[in-house]
């Protein structure tokens, strides 16, 4: 588990100013080893500031996927999925989320 806390610079639109906002990050991870084809990894990730005049106040992304790696003449080749869901919640408690399948092709030279 990685755990971040520190001051970033941001624009505040009602003043025309830019603070030092106070941010705090977090991320943890799990992968596994199904076999010596196919490995998987689950990550949880969160992102927050305690400022009420900035739009964004917090959120998460979680993220999962599936390689596989083949044992023939493609042994430098990767092929997996990943899907992410994120969320963000605004100041004024609206929120938004989002969803995002994608198909993986590496090629290890």
């Amino acid at each position: 588990m990685i755990l971040f806390c520190s001051f970033d610079l941001a624009y505040n639109s009602n003043n025309q100013k830019f603070e030092s906002v106070f941010v705090y990050t977090g991320y943890i991870g799990l992968e596994h080893d199904w076999s010596s084809q196919f490995t998987s990894s689950f990550g949880f990730g969160i992102t927050g500031n305690k400022e009420e005049s900035f739009y964004n106040k917090e959120g998460s992304k979680v993220i999962t996927n599936l390689f596989y790696k083949p044992k023939s003449k493609m042994k430098h080749l990767l092929v997996g999925s990943e899907f992410e869901y994120a969320e963000r919640r605004n100041v004024k408690t609206a929120s938004n989320n989002s969803t995002r399948a994608s198909l993986i092709l590496i090629y290890d030279f």
